[in-house]
Formats: C-alpha cells, sequence, structure tokens
C-alpha cells in the first residue's frame, strides 16, 4: 500500500493488484487509479497502463 501513497506524492499513475498481502478492499481505501483483483484479464490492465 506503501506504494500506492508514494506514487500519489509524485502524481504518477497508480495501479494495485490484490494477489499479496492485502485484500482488494485494504487496498481500495488507499485509493489508486486502478484496481484489479487478479492480472487474469491482462488485457484490461494493459489498457489501464497504454
Amino acid at each position: 500500500m506503501r506504494d500506492i501513497e508514494c506514487g500519489r506524492q509524485f502524481n504518477a499513475l497508480t495501479i494495485a493488484v490484490a494477489t499479496g498481502i492485502y485484500s482488494a478492499d485494504q487496498l481500495a481505501k488507499a485509493h489508486p487509479d486502478y484496481l484489479f483483483k487478479s492480472l487474469k484479464d491482462y488485457k484490461k490492465v494493459l489498457r489501464a497502463i497504454g
């Protein structure tokens, strides 16, 4: 979650994927620009960062 906070400090696009120790609900509280539950739909992820 700190990477989201750090990205916000630099106005960077922030993307969170809930495949680690934090749940999607926990990550959502950090307000990333994009939040994915997994990378299964990788095309959607690529569109977000494209």
